[in-house]
């Protein structure tokens, strides 16, 4: 990774669950995927981790869209297994879609995308790229 960084990446996935381990596991989940966007030389930007604690301390609406504002601001969405079971995820990826943002369904599909920037592999199965 010889660029300087300059392509943000928002990390959506489930959040809620059925108790709070289970919220736990998907902050978990969405912070280890922010690691790996990262390393595919990318800045994550992670509601999840950002968030956690103030759950319920706001309404959702407030929520809805202060993420949906953060979303707008980056350069591309990577969704998380289980995505299409959250309601707030399949709204990011419509915003997305909306605004014609990449939209990345693995690491991997990131990975070379972010190769094809910088001139070293063609970008293949990424929604919005080309």
């Amino acid at each position: 990774m010889d660029r300087e960084p300059d392509f943000m990446v928002y990390v959506a996935g489930p959040f809620r669950g059925a108790s709070p381990l289970d919220v736990r596991r998907n902050v978990e989940r969405a912070r280890d995927a922010g690691f790996e966007v990262a390393q595919c030389g990318a800045i994550p930007y992670i509601p999840h981790t950002m968030y956690a604690d103030f759950d319920k301390q706001l309404t959702d609406e407030y929520w809805i869209n202060a993420t949906e504002e953060g979303l707008r601001r980056c350069d591309g969405i990577l969704l998380l297994e289980g995505w299409r079971e959250s309601e707030g995820s399949k709204s990011e990826a419509n915003v997305a879609w909306d605004i014609g943002l990449p939209i990345f369904y693995d690491v991997a599909n990131l990975k070379a995308y972010m190769e094809q920037r910088d001139g070293t592999e063609e970008t293949e199965g990424i929604q919005g790229a080309g």
